[in-house]
């Protein structure tokens, strides 16, 4: 999610951080809200994919995270309120941004992009395809919390500091439960390996399939 970056609202939203006049949620009420449910969501999905992922990350050489990646993190003004609301306990580098030697210190506002790449070598240590899928699944839900949250745009997009009603509480509550019945049935398949019929339209939703794919990962 490569986002360009908007001058004007960015030295607004720094004025918001250092206590100035440009305060989004003085004209809209909901964003605390959204900014302590939107933090809650991504911690759990966080833990979640830290705990199917860590054992394979621990031990590889290789270096996922980009600082061009971690930009995000500082352009996006939603973001950035989260980062203000739950401080990291490191700072952005240029050389490595948020990546330190025991991982992201972002503790919330790490861009959707974070969650969503999935390596590969992960992906295969999956036996069955409705395992690879759930897990896909998984690495959305942030995505798909913040999904036209803003108009058409997710809400980390959202650069207009000085229009915070461009974010609505009900669309992203609508998200935000979309993406916990998910993440309730992921959880489960984690236990027992077992999603049902009726759950499979909720993952569905959030990663869409072809009619054909549909029916292969849920053995129809």
């Amino acid at each position: 999610m490569s986002r360009g970056k908007d001058a004007k609202n960015i030295r607004g939203f720094e004025g918001l951080a250092a206590g100035g006049e440009t305060d989004p949620t003085r004209d809209n009420k909901e964003l605390p809200d959204i900014i302590t449910r939107y933090a809650a969501f991504e911690e759990k999905v966080r833990d979640l994919i830290a705990h199917d992922c860590s054992p394979r990350c621990s031990s590889c050489t290789a270096v996922c995270c980009k600082p061009e990646f971690c930009r995000e993190a500082l352009d996006s003004p939603f973001l950035s309120m989260l980062r203000n609301a739950f401080p990291p306990a490191e700072s952005y580098r240029q050389e490595s941004g948020w990546l330190t030697e025991t991982g992201c210190a972002l503790r919330a506002g790490r861009p959707p992009i974070c969650y969503e790449f999935l390596c590969q070598d992960i992906v295969e240590t999956r036996e069955t395809d409705a395992a690879k899928y759930v897990l896909s699944v998984l690495c959305r839900l942030v995505t798909h919390m913040g999904r036209f949250v803003s108009g058409r745009r997710h809400i980390v997009e959202w650069m207009d500091v000085e229009d915070p009603g461009a974010i609505r509480l009900s669309r992203f509550e609508k998200r935000l439960k979309e993406a916990e019945a998910a993440f309730s049935i992921i959880r489960s398949f984690q236990r027992n390996g077992i999603v049902s019929d009726r759950e499979w339209p909720v993952l569905f939703n959030i990663l869409k399939l072809a009619e054909s794919a549909k029916r292969k990962i849920a053995q129809r």
